[in-house]
């Protein structure tokens, strides 16, 4: 049965598949900085105190290769000034109803304690997400891309996030409105799924077919000025990187076939 669902899940793809460019969502015109670490870039936004997209990629070598139970301890970005950042405090008293959560998620990485580390940083991987819908809505997707390095190996991620007008705690950090997860195949094809935020959307039982929407519909978030700019500048102890038209990371113009994907489960 699961086999059945995930290969109907592919085909229903089939029709969604377009082009997403990384580049189009994380560069310096976008972003106030990008944010990036060994395993991830981050598009930092300094009115929002937080991400609006996040870009990685997750093997199958590293993603079953070992899993370290110890969770290490959430932490504010380095290299941004402090006003533009959050902090633990500003999750505590709301912490009933918005998680710290993951874009590039731990499970993905905790084959390295060092690795590990780098998934807990406020702001630049973590933002305000409903419990329920980052619980069981969201993970059903971080576990289905995991699941396909079973297949392919290799899946790069793009996580973006649309903010509202809703801010939580002392530092008024922007609450999302909604997320997509960009899963692109490499030489196979992209699959898009839309995530609200909002727990009256929220069902425990909601199936991926139900978040799948066409990778067409997704352009970059209007980028806003910035509130009041930062009275000095930091030097990051991350390496930035500029995005090229090499550091792209789009799909193919091939397509899904049931039997492709079939012929996949056959030889495994």
């Amino acid at each position: 049965m699961k086999r059945i669902l995930f290969l109907l899940i592919i085909g229903m793809a089939t029709g969604l598949m377009a082009d997403i460019k990384v580049s189009d969502f994380i560069n310096h015109k976008q972003c106030d900085k990008v944010y990036s670490t060994s395993i991830y870039d981050s598009c930092y936004d300094y009115n929002h105190k937080g991400t609006t997209a996040v870009s990685y990629t997750i093997k199958f070598k590293d993603v079953y290769r070992k899993n370290i139970r110890k969770r290490p301890r959430w932490v504010s970005p380095s290299g941004i000034d402090a006003e533009y950042i959050p902090t633990n405090s500003d999750y505590y008293k709301n912490k009933k109803k918005y998680n710290k959560g993951h874009l590039a998620n731990d499970a993905s990485f905790d084959y390295d304690a060092r690795v590990l580390k780098q998934t807990y940083i406020l702001g630049v991987n973590a933002v305000p997400q409903d419990r329920k819908v980052n619980k069981y809505n969201w993970a059903k997707a971080e576990i289905f891309t995991r699941d396909l390095t079973k297949i392919y190996k290799t899946i790069h991620i793009l996580d973006i996030v649309h903010y509202g007008k809703k801010t939580i705690g002392k530092h008024r950090i922007g609450v999302p409105d909604y997320f997509y997860k960009v899963v692109i195949i490499p030489k196979r094809g992209t699959m898009c799924f839309k995530y609200s935020n909002n727990p009256l959307t929220y069902k425990r039982s909601d199936t991926l077919f139900e978040h799948l929407v066409p990778c067409s519909t997704i352009r970059p978030a209007h980028k806003e000025k910035v509130v009041r700019a930062a009275k000095k500048k930091y030097k990051s102890e991350h390496k930035t990187h500029t995005y090229t038209k090499n550091n792209d990371v789009s799909s193919s113009k091939g397509t899904y076939s049931i039997k492709d994907l079939q012929d996949h489960f056959n030889n495994r």
